[in-house]
């Protein structure tokens, strides 16, 4: 995208001296991939305020994203856990008792074997959640680090040294 289009999207005139608010604008079309690396740059340059927003995105915003998404996938995790616990529980029961008839105890038996599979299943679809999402997080935080890295080295680069 070009200055004057990003600036449109943006709803700003220029792209000079951008809030904080327009954070969030900029990563999502960086993420997207919808704005040239060096315009960005120029853009993060041209804006003190981005620095110390990229520096509390990367600090507190990610990590506490991870967290949150660890701490509700285990949430979701435990509840499910528990409910085939109780499940499993109560079949357990029914199998134990003496006046039940060898089919009966067998479909039981089968049953319990489902629900095992069931845990197995669900801890590998929580694995993949957390994969999934922590990875997406990690790229979009690398993403951000390498900007704000970019623009940091062309900065002390272009420095005349006395």
């Amino acid at each position: 995208m070009k200055e004057k289009k990003v600036a449109k999207v943006l709803g700003v005139s220029e792209l000079k001296n951008l809030s904080v608010d327009k954070f969030g604008n900029i990563l999502s079309l960086i993420n997207k991939k919808k704005i040239d690396p060096e315009l960005a740059k120029q853009i993060m340059e041209n804006s003190p305020e981005m620095f110390s927003a990229i520096k509390e995105y990367v600090n507190k915003t990610v990590p506490d994203l991870l967290k949150n998404i660890i701490d509700t996938s285990k949430e979701e995790s435990m509840q499910k856990v528990e409910i085939i616990g109780e499940i499993q529980k109560t079949l357990s029961q029914s199998i134990a008792k003496e006046d039940i008839e060898q089919d009966e105890r067998m479909f039981l038996y089968d049953k319990l074997i489902e629900f095992a599979k069931m845990l197995q299943d669900m801890d590998k679809e929580d694995k993949r959640f957390l994969e999934k999402h922590s990875a997406a997080i990690v790229s979009l935080a690398t993403g951000i680090v390498a900007v704000g890295a970019t623009i940091l080295i062309s900065a002390v680069g272009g420095q005349d040294e006395d």
